[in-house]
């Protein structure tokens, strides 16, 4: 009987024990299983810190080089600031200058208007024809300085080769009143005489009035005389014709 009981309770201690041992079976291959998903983990996460990290260094380089881009822009942008005020400020000088020579261009020819003015009659609106049209080209914002220029000293040479040159043409003229038909001589810029083909009638340009005056008749001699020696139609002479006073301006 008493081996009965002792064998009953060997097997409860056995089955006993064989079911803390499949616990602690259950438990090891719970904490090997934990064990095993925590090293997967850790290396997943060793390899994304790897990942991270090379993309933080990869950022703070673009961001270093995105920052000395920045300062370079601001350096170019400042430079051009300062060129710019500086080219603004050459334009305005430009201008100023450009304003001034117009004003002084403006000015030579109003004088040349004023000496072409006072010529004889038989030339003023040709000239001040040139005059109106060189005012219009000086006026003009699409023409460069330096042509306006040009053309107004070229104007300038022509009225002084033209004050050196001298002529005679036929044409009308007013007389104290009287339209007579003859001979007009121009003697350079100094005067102008006019005469009658019969000789009766002599005259003289008068700056002043701008009209033609009459003269004492024995003049028409001396007109005429001088018309041929232009034209080269007598041997060098000595003429002489009263060109009176000789006013500077």
């Amino acid at each position: 009987m008493n081996k009965i009981l002792v064998a009953l309770c060997v097997m409860l201690a056995g089955s006993a024990y064989a079911a803390e041992a499949d616990k602690i079976l259950d438990l090891q291959k719970n904490i090997h299983d934990k064990k095993s998903g925590f090293y997967s983990e850790n290396e997943k996460w060793q390899e994304e810190k790897i990942n991270l990290e090379q993309q933080y260094i990869h950022l703070k380089r673009a961001v270093a080089e995105k920052e000395a881009y920045l300062k370079s822009l601001k350096s170019s942008a400042a430079e051009l600031k300062t060129e710019a005020d500086r080219s603004r400020s050459r334009i305005a000088e430009g201008q100023k200058l450009k304003t001034g020579l117009e004003t002084a261009l403006s000015y030579l020819l109003e004088k040349l208007g004023s000496e072409i003015s006072s010529g004889d009659e038989a030339a003023v609106q040709e000239r001040s024809e040139r005059i109106e049209s060189l005012v219009a080209f000086v006026a003009a914002p699409d023409v460069l300085p330096a042509e306006k220029v040009r053309r107004v000293m070229e104007a300038y040479k022509v009225e002084a080769d033209m004050s050196r040159y001298a002529e005679i043409r036929s044409m009308s003229v007013t007389v104290n009143g009287e339209q007579l038909n003859g001979y007009v001589l121009r003697a350079g810029g100094l005067a102008g005489f006019f005469t009658t083909p019969d000789g009766t009638t002599a005259a003289f340009f008068n700056p002043s009035s701008k009209q033609f005056e009459k003269l004492d008749s024995k003049y028409s001699e001396e007109v005429i005389i001088a018309g041929e020696l232009v034209n080269r139609k007598r041997m060098p002479a000595l003429v002489t014709l009263p060109v009176g006073r000789i006013e500077v301006q």
